[in-house]
């Protein structure tokens, strides 16, 4: 069975799909198929001796390459989990070391205020006495 856009209904009344094999005697070579029945029959001729024996090879390589790359990016997906951790950590650290500044400027500043109070104490004290 060969043609382009050809309908195909089956036995069974229902219109046949196309469909690809990708079994190691048939990869890459379509075929119709009936949502009910199943195969009815090849649209594609038969494939080369050498095709049958290298797509399996290049289909595996590549589902291979796939896998490693959705490893990668499993793997990068954790990294930038882990940089947002220290991002965040980094911040909080930055924010906190501002907060100790400003704390310590406060402190000194209320430490010269106590002092000129002091003296303004000793003042007053040595001038009503």
């Amino acid at each position: 069975m060969s043609g382009k856009n050809m309908v195909l209904i089956c036995d069974c009344g229902k219109q046949a799909t196309i469909k690809t094999s990708w079994t190691n005697r048939n990869p890459g070579r379509r075929f119709y198929c009936c949502p009910s029945c199943g195969f009815i029959g090849w649209t594609d001729p038969p494939m080369c001796c050498r095709a049958v024996a290298v797509i399996p090879g290049l289909l595996k390589a590549r589902n291979e390459l796939e896998e490693e790359l959705e490893e990668q990016l499993r793997l990068m997906r954790e990294k930038d989990q882990q940089l947002k951790k220290l991002n965040k950590f980094f911040l909080l650290s930055w924010a906190r070391n501002e907060l100790e500044e400003e704390l310590e400027e406060q402190l000194r500043l209320m430490r010269e205020k106590d002092q000129q109070l002091k003296k303004l104490n000793k003042f007053f004290l040595l001038s009503w006495g």
